[in-house]
C-alpha cells in the first residue's frame, strides 16, 4: 500500500483537532492548534515552559500558551497534573502521555525529567484496608529517582 505523503498526514492530524477544538466548543485559532499538536505528540506529560521553548513563539507568548493550555485542560481535551514537585504538566487526554493517568509516572529528582511507565498492579495484602481511590482506580502513581542519565553522572563523579 503506499504511503501517504507527510504533508497530507499533517493536514488530516489538523483537521482532526480542529474537529476536537470545535466539538469542545472552542475556538479554532492556530496557537491553540500548535499547543493542542505539541501535546497530541509527547512522549510524556510536558510543563508550560517546555512547552513554550518546543513552540518557540509559533503559538504566542508564554500568557498566551497557558491560557490555550488552560482551555483545553477545562474542555476536557487535555490532563493536567503536579507529580509532587508543584510544575504543572499537560498531556493531550486519550494519547499515551495522559492515558486518564492510568499509569504511573517517573519523575527524576536531579533533572526533573517525566517519564510515562508501562501500567502497573496494585495488590495488597489479604484484609488490609485500602482507601476508597485506590480502589476505584482513581488514583496517580509516582515514582522518583535518578533517571539514567543522572544516575550515570552521579556515578561519574563518584569515582
Amino acid at each position: 500500500m503506499p504511503r501517504r505523503p507527510r504533508q497530507s498526514r499533517r493536514a488530516e492530524r489538523e483537521q482532526r483537532i480542529r474537529e476536537q477544538l470545535r466539538a469542545a466548543s472552542l475556538r479554532v485559532t492556530a496557537a491553540r492548534i500548535a499547543v493542542m499538536e505539541a501535546l497530541q505528540n509527547a512522549s510524556g506529560p510536558m510543563s508550560h515552559s517546555e512547552i513554550v521553548e518546543l513552540l518557540d513563539g509559533s503559538a504566542g507568548d508564554p500568557a498566551t500558551v497557558f491560557r490555550n493550555l488552560t482551555a483545553l485542560t477545562e474542555a476536557a481535551l487535555a490532563v493536567r497534573s503536579d507529580l509532587g514537585d508543584r510544575v504543572w504538566r499537560f498531556a493531550a487526554k486519550g494519547s499515551s502521555a495522559s492515558a486518564g493517568h492510568e499509569h504511573p509516572h517517573f519523575l527524576c529528582s536531579e533533572c526533573g525529567t517525566v517519564e510515562c511507565m508501562p501500567s502497573l498492579e496494585l495488590r495488597t495484602r489479604s484484609g488490609q484496608r485500602v482507601p476508597r481511590s485506590v480502589r476505584n482506580l482513581d488514583a496517580e502513581v509516582q515514582i522518583k529517582g535518578l533517571c539514567d542519565d543522572c544516575a550515570d553522572t552521579a556515578d561519574v563523579s563518584r569515582n
